[in-house]
């Protein structure tokens, strides 16, 4: 299973951003709901490329 980040810079000079890596599709969201609650007003919402993937299920194999 791949390493989940949440990445929340901290620079009072810049706008508070959230990045999540190592999270396929949608996930990512469910996330990061909370913490957009708690920190206020959502102002852009920039999807990454992991977004587009479709997430691994757990317990699914390839047949060979």
């Amino acid at each position: 299973m791949a390493t989940v980040t949440i990445l929340i810079p901290a620079d009072p000079a810049q706008p508070t951003t959230i990045k999540v890596e190592g999270v396929k599709g949608d996930g990512c969201e469910a996330l990061t709901r909370s913490l957009e609650s708690a920190l206020g007003k959502v102002t852009s919402n920039q999807r990454t490329d992991e977004y587009y993937e479709r997430p691994e299920r757990q317990g699914e194999f390839q047949k060979q």
